[in-house]
């Protein structure tokens, strides 16, 4: 079985990192540079909820938070942290909106947030395996840069496989996959055009393809200066 680095779905994954990235700092720069705070009279019986939060200051700590975690997912940096993170934002947004208030637009809004962050907690899965350990004994955490102290390594030494340049059909796939995933986004976040449609609902789909296109074509050019 071929390697995440190997996979012709690589390039899928880098989009929807940058999806579920753009995402999250759209949420938290609106709050953090606009103090923009949605009107949650609108948002069913998880209006309450989000209310209280906001009165406590959790709501206010949770949108910086997104932009912090969002930055750092854009590079990748610290991914698997970051994404442990984000996970935790985004299951409560997934809860709030497909069991406490589950009219269409949250339905939409909860269904997104789970296939991102789920695609994402697989792709980057396997930085979690040793926690997956059916027994195990106390391992220090400053050890597991070294990796002195593991009992069974979980993968082979060696080089990690060369990323590959991007082939034609890369950027057919991705390119469909974006454009299927805009359109469903501007269909549902718009309640089938009940409210204006935003450059905030579909500009991270479209973002993020644009920037996984040109990081593609980039590195391609590169392995092909290298190779001449």
């Amino acid at each position: 079985m071929k390697t995440a680095i190997e996979s012709p779905w690589r390039h899928l994954v880098m989009w929807v990192r940058f999806y579920y990235a753009i995402h999250f700092l759209e949420s938290g720069l609106n709050f953090a540079l606009f103090n923009f705070i949605p009107d949650f009279s609108r948002a069913g019986a998880a209006g309450p909820i989000q209310v209280e939060l906001a009165h406590i200051g959790l709501y206010q700590i949770v949108k910086y938070a997104e932009v912090v975690t969002g930055i750092l997912l854009l590079f990748e940096v610290l991914a698997p942290l970051v994404l442990i993170l984000m996970a935790a934002i985004s299951f409560f947004i997934i809860y709030l909106n497909l069991f406490i208030s589950p009219d269409p637009r949250q339905l939409f809004s909860g269904t997104q947030e789970l296939l991102l962050v789920g695609t994402l907690l697989i792709a980057y899965g396997g930085y979690y395996a040793d926690m997956c350990r059916v027994r195990s004994g106390p391992f220090w955490f400053w050890d597991g840069f070294s990796g002195r102290g593991r009992p069974v390594p979980l993968r082979p030494a060696g080089a990690l496989p060369v990323m590959q340049p991007a082939a034609m059909r890369d950027y057919v796939l991705l390119a469909v996959v974006a454009l299927v995933a805009t359109a469903m986004v501007m269909r549902w976040s718009t309640n089938s055009g009940q409210r204006p449609l935003r450059l905030y609902d579909y500009g991270p789909p479209l973002g993020a393809a644009l920037l996984t296109m040109i990081i593609m074509a980039v590195r391609g050019r590169r392995r092909g200066a290298a190779g001449t």
